[in-house]
């Protein structure tokens, strides 16, 4: 029964296997539209290159004349999304540990808002200004390295 079910996978698809086709080309869609888009930048001269982010770099990599270093399309696509995959997981994971760290140590929060109200009072702080923060700085750095930390004392199926 099973021969038979992977059989018919092949020329029946359920509702899943089109949404997931669906929501692929729509992924390669946005990404074919950001590289045409980065290329006309960098052939108008509006960047230099295809720009010095990682998406520029990829870019870059893709144009390589020197067969050895060129990349495909779609090896582009997975580099890209990998590396948002990764960045979602672990920016959580700091976010998760920062409030669990701020609702132990109610000291902290008091610090940092009273940083963050003297540095920008009711204004909304811009990126620039944010780097300002020495406090919230400090009290995030130990948040990241006591995350770091715990990796390592933790046994690969546990739970928190």
């Amino acid at each position: 029964m099973n021969g038979l079910s992977c059989c018919c996978r092949k020329f029946f698809r359920t509702s899943d296997d089109i949404e997931s086709e669906n929501l692929e080309a729509t992924i390669r869609s946005s990404f074919m539209n950001m590289m045409k888009k980065r290329e006309q930048e960098a052939m108008l001269g509006n960047i230099d290159g295809y720009g010095h982010d990682f998406f520029g770099l990829l870019l870059e990599a893709y144009h390589d004349s020197d067969k050895t270093k060129k990349i495909s399309v779609d090896d582009l696509i997975d580099e890209c999304k990998t590396f948002y995959v990764g960045g979602q997981e672990t920016t959580s994971s700091l976010l998760t540990w920062s409030v669990l760290l701020l609702a132990i140590h109610t000291d902290w929060q008091d610090e940092a808002r009273n940083e963050v109200l003297e540095l920008f009072g009711q204004q909304n702080p811009s990126q620039d200004s944010i780097a300002k923060l020495k406090i919230v700085s400090n009290h995030a750095t130990t948040a990241s390295n006591q995350n770091y930390e715990l990796c390592y004392f933790l046994p690969f199926d546990s739970v928190l």
